[in-house]
């Protein structure tokens, strides 16, 4: 979603306000969640991320789930 990163948060929840079809509500929705969720997260030391994915510095892989 690296488009989202030109527009503000502000602008995204505005442009909710204004909307009144449910398909562009929900979009506007996920991107506003994405937006603020994204900015909260905090990556384990030595996660480095890689595409879409992230990958834990070690070789194991074996899926871990979050704390």
């Amino acid at each position: 979603m690296e488009h989202l990163e030109e527009i503000s948060t502000e602008d995204l929840q505005k442009a909710l306000g204004k909307v009144e079809e449910k398909k562009p509500a929900q979009r506007l929705v996920a991107a506003v969640t994405y937006k603020t969720a994204f900015h909260r997260v905090s990556l384990p030391s030595g996660t480095e991320l890689n595409g879409n994915r992230s990958t834990i510095g070690s070789s194991d892989s074996t899926p871990t789930s979050p704390s």
